[in-house]
């Protein structure tokens, strides 16, 4: 019978996830939070991410976050770490298939002098 088939716990809950990252010096393991994150929406949670993250301090004080992927950064734009590229790349692989679930992300790039003061 119908009652006695699975009942997915998520459909349509609503899930707010606030996650904070420096630079990209972690971005592999970034990618698989992110993939955990698309699988509640898979399972047809509303999802509403919201990442703020830096670029790499273009001078980098003793005790800094260092910045693997890249060995300069742009002083003038946050752009570096998070190129048009990238936020494709990132858009395709959060991309829900439920038709019950959705996943909206937002990006905010801040100053690498925040947390600083």
């Amino acid at each position: 019978s119908d009652s006695d088939g699975f009942i997915p716990t998520l459909r349509n809950k609503k899930i707010l996830i606030e996650i904070t990252t420096v630079g990209q010096s972690q971005y592999a393991y970034f990618e698989n939070v992110l993939d955990s994150f698309r699988d509640l929406c898979e399972a047809g949670a509303k999802v509403s991410l919201h990442i703020t993250t830096t670029n790499c301090d273009p001078s980098p004080k003793e005790g800094d976050p260092e910045c693997p992927l890249y060995g300069q950064t742009s002083v003038e734009t946050l752009e570096n770490n998070y190129s048009v590229e990238k936020i494709d790349q990132m858009n395709e692989r959060m991309r829900c298939r439920d038709p019950d679930g959705s996943l909206e992300m937002t990006i905010r790039l801040i100053s690498p002098e925040w947390g600083k003061q």
